[in-house]
């Protein structure tokens, strides 16, 4: 898998020359070679078609997940429709725990249509995206057509249709974020003339290296310097939330200057892949046995290494008053816009709490969210929303094993909409960043 950071083109709807969007309908209807073939025929002359059913004929699709990050469970390929049939992982019993997909698939003929028919399942999954991810190499990532709720028989399909652009092109649930990527932050890092460092939090169950950035620079004498840390992808298949807090680092370590003089007054953790095990292992995450990366923080003894490293090292920095700030960032999202699950006002154990979750939400201009506001899609417009604090969560164990003065969030990012793209998770972890900045250097946080 390349390490490069991903990039982004828009794809205009899958059309048929002289007709215009190809629906669900009139693409099975035209998926038979007859149909299809008087198709071609009439737009682009005899020969031509005859070339590419040849071609078509003649190539045999393959399917392959055996790489970082691939996942999914193949049921079956119709050749004669160009058409492959498939279920998202599904950690156990559907729902949000059958999410996550990404495969390669070879034997492709560029100029005709590729069809993937996502198999809800039963128990059927949830968060099923409206639009699929693809590429030809795995830098340049592309957006397919809306997807169609299509039936056959009991089985309920969402289906994207696809034109073909070369012989071997991969396609997913997500714009796949991997360890990988993490290489270019410990590059830029060290270029960065920052104090900025990769290190390993700790290693997984299956001995892979969680890594973390940490930026901290000396404190001048005198200086009061604030503690943040922010997290992400805690449940695998959540990978623009990677995504997010890339971009925020990349921000971070820039000559920005209000990211300067964030530098300046905080010293920063950021840890972009909590689940490791299950990104590289295409697996969803999510609901996962005996529970997954954000439930089973109030346990004794936390299952999962990375949690006991992150309550450790969130302990220490909670002994030393050096914590202040706590951000796990999770998604899809509501398809709409980024906002935060926060603790309603009365949940909260002390007033000065209670001011600085109010004072950080008015930093990033956040409003409560509604039926109303749901309908404002953006990638920079943060709202949030009231909810009673799960002690079993990562920022409900912070909420209560910290000081006073703590703020404790969880950010639902974006990704279900035409703006999650490279350029969309950009703005928001940019976004972000300036509104923590503008909350630490105004001095609004009460110790």
């Amino acid at each position: 898998m390349p390490s490069h950071s991903i990039k982004f083109e828009k794809v205009p709807p899958q059309t048929t020359p002289g007709r215009g969007v190809v629906s669900r309908r009139q693409f099975l209807a035209e998926a038979s070679v007859r149909t299809l073939g008087t198709s071609l025929l009439a737009a682009s002359g005899g020969s031509a078609y005859a070339r590419v059913l040849s071609d078509a004929r003649a190539k045999s699709i393959k399917v392959r997940q055996d790489f970082p990050g691939g996942g999914g469970v193949m049921e079956r390929i119709d050749e004669v429709r160009r058409a492959i049939r498939f279920r998202a992982h599904n950690e156990q019993g559907g729902g949000w725990g059958q999410v996550w997909w990404y495969f390669q698939v070879d034997g492709l003929t560029p100029g005709t249509l590729i069809t993937l028919e996502l198999n809800y399942g039963h128990p059927p999954g949830s968060g099923v995206a409206p639009q699929a991810y693809f590429s030809t190499d795995q830098k340049t990532w592309q957006l397919t057509a809306a997807g169609q709720e299509a039936a056959d028989g009991p089985t309920q399909l969402m289906v994207y249709n696809q034109r073909v652009l070369s012989a071997r092109m991969w396609f997913a649930y997500n714009l796949p974020y991997l360890p990988e990527h993490l290489h270019e932050l410990r590059t830029l890092a060290e270029k960065s003339g920052t104090a900025a460092s990769v290190y390993d939090l700790c290693r997984s169950r299956n001995h892979r290296p969680v890594l973390a950035l940490r930026l901290a620079e000396t404190p001048r004498a005198g200086t009061q310097r604030y503690g943040i840390w922010l997290q992400a992808r805690a449940h695998a298949f959540e990978s623009g939330t990677s995504w997010v807090l890339h971009e925020l680092a990349r921000w971070l370590m820039s000559s920005d200057p209000e990211a300067r003089q964030l530098r300046a007054c905080a010293d920063l953790t950021l840890v972009p892949i909590v689940d490791v095990d299950g990104v590289v292992e295409g697996r969803t995450g999510k609901n996962q046995p005996p529970y997954d990366h954000n439930r089973g923080w109030d346990e004794s003894a936390s299952h999962w290494p990375e949690v006991r490293a992150i309550q450790a090292q969130l302990t220490e920095l909670t002994r030393q008053n050096a914590l202040d700030l706590f951000i796990d960032i999770h998604g899809p999202g509501n398809g709409a816009h980024p906002y935060f699950i926060c603790p309603t006002p009365s949940a909260l154990p002390t007033d000065l709490r209670r001011q600085n979750q109010a004072a950080f939400l008015a930093c990033l201009e956040a409003q409560e969210q509604t039926k109303e506001t749901r309908k404002a899609l953006s990638m920079e417009r943060f709202f949030f929303s009231p909810r009673q604090i799960n002690y079993q969560s990562s920022a409900g164990w912070v909420s209560a094993h910290t000081t006073p003065s703590v703020v404790a969030l969880t950010l639902e990012t974006n990704m279900s909409s035409p703006l999650s793209t490279p350029e969309g998770y950009q703005a928001e972890g940019r976004a972000l960043g300036r509104g923590i900045a503008r909350y630490f250097t105004g001095n609004r946080h009460l110790r």
